[in-house]
């Protein structure tokens, strides 16, 4: 089936029993909305319902029927987890507004301060472990490499963001299929869709851009009782260091809380990193089409946007041709930040006129709460 090109449409619900996860009753759909991120608990969806019952949370999936000429699709759009807070009347007519919820939502549990997974584990053993509590099914690929570091909870860490932490440690991903079920895998090395003005001609409205470079600091200071630690990004070859930019951005932050395994040092280069992602952004609206979701890589080729993007989230309306509001990113511009924001070899201390610091091998200046002068 081309949805490039006109097609009908037919937007219904299922209800869900999650212990076998088989659709147990059919529910009319009257209208809704489906949300889609690239973190959190990435998805979410607003509906209109005929007859719900409000007395407990129900899992559901949304589907798309399409038909073009001759050729039928079936689609599933979203699967999660529903709440009725509202119920409207219009004469004996009743209309339910469901908040539904991601199928990560159990999984959504707080962890203690300090928990951590080692260093040495399959990440994909730890993942699973930390998705036990979820009903949907979860395929985690063959090939998950072990974990080069100790992954360590944070303040306010959860399960969900314990996930990502590893995710992000081995340069995978997350991404939730229409069905529920929750795949991570390695991120895609080909375009799952190429969208162009000439073969495939998707994208409905000329896209907007977004460089943002002034939220990209190429400084970050962090405090922690009576210590400073600073890492600083001077490497020629990075555009968003001091030395490309000629100048300092300062990110600053505060009354840091770290985890046990984790110095002040160590807190601020990683903070570094995690602040220093910058990518050229659009947005557009789009015909629906199967088998792009947030996390693949789209090749486009329009006049204002050319080139590969990772899709970075998506909201899709249940009307005429399921129209999506996509965002994206560029892949090309993503920075290789280096592991050292400044490589020195040695431990030493460099004295200052007002602050004493000590140069850690990793870059970060700690400052020493006292003025004792240290070497090695």
């Amino acid at each position: 089936m081309d949805y490039t090109k006109g097609y009908s449409a037919v937007f219904y619900a299922m209800l869900l029993d999650p212990v076998n996860w088989m659709e147990t009753e059919r529910v009319e759909l009257i209208s809704g909305s489906i949300s889609r991120t690239s973190s959190g608990l990435r998805q979410s969806a607003n509906l209109q319902v005929r007859d719900f019952d409000q007395t407990r949370e129900r899992y559901i999936r949304v589907y798309m029927d399409t038909r073009q000429e001759a050729d039928v699709d079936h689609v599933a759009l979203f699967t999660g987890l529903a709440s009725a807070p509202r119920e409207d009347t219009d004469g004996v007519v009743k209309t339910h507004d469901l908040e539904c919820f991601s199928v990560l939502l159990p999984m959504d549990i707080p962890l203690l301060l300090g928990e951590y997974i080692p260093y040495g584990m399959n990440a994909g053993t730890a993942i699973r472990r930390l998705m036990k509590p979820v009903y949907a099914p979860v395929v985690i690929e063959d090939g998950t490499p072990a974990l080069e570091d100790y992954i360590v909870a944070e303040e306010n860490e959860t399960n969900v963001t314990m996930v990502q932490k590893i995710l992000d440690a081995i340069g995978w991903q997350l991404v939730i299929d229409g069905d529920g079920t929750i795949r991570v895998r390695p991120r895609p090395e080909k375009p799952a869709a190429s969208f162009s003005a000439i073969a495939a001609d998707i994208i409905e409205r000329n896209p907007s851009k977004t460089m943002d470079w002034y939220k990209a600091p190429n400084v970050v200071r962090a405090t922690s009782g009576d210590a400073v630690a600073v890492a600083r990004d001077d490497d020629p070859s990075s555009p968003l260091s001091t030395v490309v930019r000629r100048r300092e951005v300062v990110d600053e932050e505060k009354d840091v809380t770290l985890a046990s395994d984790e110095g002040l040092a160590e807190y601020t280069k990683r903070k570094l990193k995690e602040k220093q992602q910058i990518a050229e952004s659009a947005d557009y609206p789009r015909r629906f089409m199967p088998g792009v979701t947030v996390g693949d890589m789209v090749d486009i080729n329009y006049d204002r946007l050319q080139g590969e993007y990772e899709v970075t989230s998506q909201n899709i309306n249940l009307t005429y041709n399921a129209q999506t509001q996509e965002h994206v990113e560029r892949i090309a511009d993503r920075q290789k930040l280096p592991m050292d924001v400044v490589p020195i070899q040695q431990w030493y201390a460099l004295v200052m006129p007002e602050d004493k610091y000590l140069i850690m091998p990793d870059g970060c200046r700690l400052l020493m709460p006292h003025k004792t002068i240290v070497s090695n």
